[in-house]
């Protein structure tokens, strides 16, 4: 677990930060330095930490500040933050806790001491990830799930807003799946859904593309920077696919599994929400289902 683990070391002392680097170093960590508070905070603008070495001592923004800032990010709030103090004041040591830190180590450093807290507070916040992950993952598709959909959306719709770009989405539907369900069972339902899954996930490829499964038989993508007509071919090649892989349904009138999209995209701005574009996708979703189903639909 360590040789993945890195460490940012927030120091002014050049000294402590050398100590410091080379007994972490020596342990597999890896090393991150910064010399102050406002480069700390750009460090992790850029850089995946697991834990945050922090003086309290510092020219312009101190420690205490630094970890304030740090915990009112949210996208930061949950990386451990050790305390550097060359005092053991108790006033300090309760307003570092209280402003989030999980713990605090004393100068000069004890090395055994350091790297039993070290190794305690890493593997903390890396359990933390891995159940942070599969809380938004949805358990039979292995996919993204409604909460963490909910979460992309708002990060890209308001991406989409500050760039002033297009954002699409595709709702996606499995055409006559209680048929499905009714005729063949739940365990091949499963199955169904899975592949399907599995291939929308494989064709929405571009990094910046997001899958989820919305409830039930349904799945959207996000499309960042993509406008309509784009969306629409990506659409197209998702339902193509789904038809090729040729999984029976019968009793049905298509005869076997099937999908319906509805699409829609935006240039998001102020007095929009971002649902707003899910509902339009939606609607789009409902006319492509009335009008025969197996089929793309978005406003022209």
């Amino acid at each position: 677990m360590n040789e993945k683990s890195s460490i940012l070391i927030v120091d002014d002392n050049s000294d402590n930060i050398r100590v410091l680097g080379t007994i972490l170093r020596q342990h597999n960590y890896r090393v991150v330095i910064a010399q102050n508070g406002l480069q700390a905070l750009k460090t992790l603008d850029i850089t995946k930490v697991d834990l945050v070495l922090l003086d309290i001592m510092m020219p312009g923004i101190d420690g205490f500040e630094t970890c304030r800032r740090i915990k009112e990010n949210t996208d930061w709030e949950a990386i451990p933050i050790i305390f550097l103090t060359a005092k053991v004041e108790e006033s300090e040591i309760v307003k570092g806790l209280e402003l989030g830190a999980v713990d605090y180590i004393t100068k000069p450093f004890n090395t055994q001491v350091l790297l039993a807290r070290v190794k305690t507070h890493v593997q903390l916040y890396q359990y933390y990830q891995l159940l942070r992950a599969q809380a938004c993952l949805d358990g039979l598709t292995q996919i993204a799930n409604r909460l963490k959909f909910e979460t992309v959306l708002v990060d890209e719709w308001h991406r989409a807003l500050r760039m002033e770009g297009y954002l699409a989405v595709l709702m996606i539907d499995i055409d006559y799946f209680k048929a499905l369900n009714d005729t063949y069972g739940h365990l091949a339902g499963d199955q169904v859904l899975k592949q399907v899954a599995a291939t929308i996930d494989k064709l929405a490829k571009r990094a910046s593309d997001f899958v989820a499964r919305y409830g039930g038989e349904e799945f959207v993508v996000i499309l960042p920077n993509t406008k309509l007509q784009e969306a629409l071919l990506i659409a197209e090649t998702i339902r193509r696919a789904i038809e090729a892989l040729a999984i029976e349904n019968k009793n049905t009138t298509l005869g076997q599994i099937t999908i319906s999209l509805g699409a829609a995209a935006t240039i998001p701005s102020a007095t929009m929400q971002p649902m707003q574009l899910i509902d339009k996708a939606d609607q789009q979703l409902f006319l492509a289902k009335h009008n025969g189903r197996n089929q793309v639909q978005s406003e022209k």
